[in-house]
């Protein structure tokens, strides 16, 4: 059984902002008997994995984590939770697996949206094994696109598809959720792009936004 402790990542020693702490009340209100272990350079080696090392020396604060979470996991077992990520519901059903992961698109499962798993669970070491061996001037890519082949690869009956509207246990016992927004909301605050992508996004988001207010406003007249 997947123990119940509530892991997330915080590097850079920066002060967190009003987004991240809603998301870690929301874990303590749905899990009051969880214990919930901030990691960060004093408790773990960012440097211990040439993919994390180099996105700590970059600032790339989102990819950080993506390695060390199965390192995590792996060796203290519990659920592994984004900072960005909202609890509206309780994770107790899912901690009788030996593992669960959910789909962050329709066809790709994302870690970092939440998963668990039990101490020593040898496919999230798979999952770590990968990361640790990739060279240190890979391209940083995210998790879904980085973590979904693997599944495929290690299990061919995994379905690939949310639309399927149901849950799947692949080989030993390890649950893929295909709705996992019933118990929590990403708020998507996309740490792992450099600021110059942060600015172009949220340019992008205040043209959609402009142009949706001078569509309606060319309907009132």
């Amino acid at each position: 059984m997947i123990p119940k402790k509530i892991h997330y990542c915080w590097f850079g020693h920066n002060e967190k902002p009003e987004i991240i702490l809603k998301c870690i009340e929301s874990w303590k209100k749905f899990c009051p008997d969880y214990e919930i272990i901030e990691w960060n350079e004093d408790n773990i080696d960012v440097h211990c994995c040439p993919y994390s090392s180099r996105a700590y020396k970059e600032k790339r604060w989102g990819y950080v984590p993506d390695p060390l979470r199965f390192k995590i996991i792996y060796e203290n077992g519990g659920v592994y939770l984004d900072t960005d990520a909202e609890l509206i519901a309780p994770i107790d059903e899912y901690l009788q697996h030996k593992a669960f992961f959910g789909y962050a698109t329709a066809t790709e499962i994302g870690s970092g949206l939440g998963f668990g798993g039990e101490q020593g669970n040898p496919f999230i070491k798979t999952m770590m094994d990968h990361y640790f061996n990739l060279p240190e001037n890979c391209r940083f890519q995210v998790s879904t696109e980085m973590e979904t082949p693997i599944f495929k690869r290690e299990y061919p009956e995994f379905y690939g598809d949310k639309w399927l509207k149901k849950d799947q246990i692949l080989g030993d016992d390890i649950l893929i959720i295909w709705d996992i927004w019933k118990f929590e909301i990403h708020h998507y605050t996309g740490t792992w792009q450099t600021p110059l992508q942060r600015i172009m996004n949220k340019s992008k988001f205040l043209k959609w936004l402009n142009k949706c207010r001078k569509k309606l406003l060319s309907k009132k007249r």
